[in-house]
């Protein structure tokens, strides 16, 4: 017996109708995602709102492109062709469609469908017609090796992750098949079996059908349908398992989902529940029938809520999983991001000296990346020690954006290691992310943020120079010095003098060796330095288990990000953490994180830029001791809706900046 098989022309224009729910815009949506290439458009009617990512057209724009088929990407319980639709269907093959459709009610049992067929020598494509003369189920053994997607109930990701797996084992060069068995797959995947239009008493037959037998090592990876604890699909769930006798299973879960979707009044299985009732129900055709992992669908939360979810569901299943632990992720609500990048040239007011370096302006990055017309924006300054200035960040962001088109916040950890041109790409995905879920960065942590008190940061200049600038910055209560070897003491005696009330901070990046800071330590002592920030060079840093002096010492250059922590963290008390440097907000709270258990003190810092770089800093600033975000104040302009500096703090960011 051969399986159900179809063959569609492209490009196709995918139907949504009126639909609002993504639950039931499921076939569209896996089409989009899997079968990418041959996607041309969507078509939604008033006051439908899914959006599967793919460009708004109607009728008659899709056949000028060249649209073959119209496929019907959305059903209702029960699978009904609203009368409404009829109509549009008809324009679709007098424009020179095909229709194509999974629902149980049948294009081929509309009278007037099949006429205007006939009339344009266009076909109805039924994807949920079982083949004829299906056997009953046998429970006989059969060669090979079978995986079952189970799900806690439907439309949450089984057919996701079956084709996820098969993808996974194929590209390692193990022999694996999808088997579809609702229409989605079967569209995807062009065959499979239909098995919730088959009769019952056949479904466990059909799903023999389905996984025949095959060679030991070859893996079959069968579609799940429905759930054993739903009210109303459970039966089709049962002939499927008992039918596929699968080796092993993989159970599917949304994150978020509490009630049975549509069944209000049915709460939702927890994992033990669908294991152990899926290995009672399945060890009668395969006593050897496993679990070896969770698949979990983490659409409906933010990023952060989802990890947190996923990290506890080991602590709360009961059942004993294999090592390793199986966690397929999953966002099938979000299509391919629209990114950018661009150069931003930032003057300065005036040259900004520090040691071996003088600024006159920011040569930054700007990144946007855009999910269905939201956008999220990050900042990039450079690391100019690293030699990461502003073409490396642009070549590096558009070779990533130009190999990686499904990336999100925590990949990219992975796919980049940091550095500025991540930096850059982490910070839009926050923002992103953000305005996506409505919340403010405040929300997301929750945290209530305070207003932070920065240090104006004096450039190194002739000593009198120094201390003129340190007075222009009255009304900032903390100072940061830039010093070299160049009679730092005076310079930092006329400041002092200058600025009795002010608390200093200086920052040699580099400038000095053991012996000077040994020699200079003695009178900065006296002139009630709060902190010196990076006195030695990087690598350097052991020589410093020798330092007496009573001033902390912070680590700026030597500690770039948390990879580099434990190499320096008997060396210095204060960690300054620079989103530059650690490649973005992610790592940087992951950093400051490893620093407070460590009982350690922070300081953020800044490569200057305008106060969209500022605004994430902000952020990493609410767990500080030291705050130096006063790069906008260097700036000849700063961008719309920045930061406010004056007496009484730096305004916390609005969400019009970022966040």
């Amino acid at each position: 017996m051969t399986l159900k098989t179809v063959s569609l022309k492209a490009p196709y224009l995918i139907f949504l109708g009126e639909e609002d729910s993504p639950t039931y815009a499921k076939t569209g949506a896996g089409i989009a995602h899997w079968r990418r290439d041959d996607c041309l458009g969507q078509l939604n009617l008033p006051p439908g709102t899914v959006d599967i990512g793919l460009p708004q057209m109607n009728i008659q724009q899709a056949s000028e492109q060249g649209a073959k088929t119209l496929v019907i990407g959305t059903s209702v319980v029960g699978g009904a062709i609203p009368e409404n639709w009829i109509e549009i269907l008809i324009e679709a093959m007098e424009s020179g469609m095909d229709i194509a459709a999974g629902v149980h009610t049948k294009l081929n049992d509309n009278p007037r469908l099949v006429e205007i067929a006939e009339k344009t020598g266009q076909s109805l494509i039924d994807v949920r017609t079982p083949p004829a003369e299906i056997p009953v189920g046998t429970g006989k053994k059969r060669l090979g090796k079978r995986l079952l997607t189970v799900g806690t109930d439907c439309a949450l990701g089984k057919k996701y992750t079956a084709l996820a797996i098969d993808k996974g084992l194929r590209e390692k060069g193990i022999d694996s098949t999808f088997r579809a068995t609702g229409q989605t797959g079967i569209l995807i995947s062009g065959s499979g079996m239909p098995i919730d239009s088959v009769v019952a008493d056949f479904i466990s037959g059909a799903a023999e059908v389905l996984s025949p037998d095959n060679e030991n090592e070859h893996w079959d990876i069968i579609e799940g349908q429905g759930s054993l604890h739903h009210p109303g699909y459970a039966a089709v769930s049962m002939g499927l398992l008992l039918g596929s006798q699968p080796d092993v299973f993989v159970v599917c879960t949304e994150l978020g989902r509490e009630k049975i979707k549509g069944w209000p009044d049915f709460v939702l299985p927890s994992i033990d529940e669908v294991i152990e009732r899926t290995i009672d129900i399945g060890k009668r055709t395969n006593p050897e029938i496993r679990c070896i992992g969770i698949s979990v669908n983490s659409s409906a939360l933010s990023e952060e809520d989802a990890l947190q979810q996923i990290l506890s569901l080991r602590r709360v299943t009961d059942y004993p999983l294999p090592t390793p632990f199986v966690l397929v992720l999953k966002n099938s609500q979000r299509q391919s991001l629209k990114a950018k990048v661009e150069p931003l040239s930032l003057p300065l007011k005036q040259p900004f000296a520090i040691t071996g370096h003088v600024f006159e302006s920011t040569e930054a990055i700007v990144v946007s990346v855009e999910d269905r017309g939201v956008i999220g924006l990050g900042e990039a300054d450079g690391v100019y020690y690293l030699n990461q200035d502003q073409q490396w960040m642009l070549e590096t962001v558009q070779e990533f954006f130009d190999s990686e088109k499904d990336f999100d916040r925590q990949s990219l950890q992975d796919l980049l290691p940091p550095s500025a041109a991540r930096n850059a790409i982490d910070c839009a995905l926050w923002d992103l992310e953000l305005k996506t879920a409505g919340k403010s960065i405040w929300q997301k942590l929750d945290i209530a943020p305070r207003v932070l008190q920065t240090v104006a940061t004096v450039g190194i200049g002739p000593a009198e120079e120094m201390a003129s600038k340190a007075v222009e910055f009255k009304d900032f209560k903390n100072l940061k010095i830039k010093l070299d070897q160049n009679e730092p003491v005076m310079a930092l005696e006329k400041i002092r003098k200058a600025r009795p009330d002010a608390s200093l901070v200086i920052d040699v990046n580099q400038g000095w060796d053991m012996e000077m800071l040994k020699d200079f330590t003695r009178h900065l002592e006296k002139l009630e330095v709060s902190m010196i920030e990076q006195p030695l060079p990087r690598g350097e840093d052991e020589q410093l288990i020798d330092y007496r002096g009573e001033i902390p010492l912070g680590a700026d250059e030597s500690c770039l990000h948390s990879g580099e922590y434990e190499s320096i963290k008997n060396f210095y008390q204060v960690i300054n953490i620079k989103l530059d440097k650690t490649g973005g907000l992610t790592e940087a709270l992951k950093l400051a994180k490893l620093a407070l258990a460590d009982k350690k003190r922070l300081m953020v810092g800044n490569m200057t830029g305008s106060s969209l770089a500022m605004a994430p800093a902000y952020v990493v600033g609410q767990w500080c001791d030291f705050v130096d975000i006063d790069g906008p104040v260097l700036l000849a302009q700063d961008v719309n809706h920045g930061l406010s500096f004056d007496s009484s703090g730096v305004t916390i960011p609005t969400r019009k900046l970022w966040g």
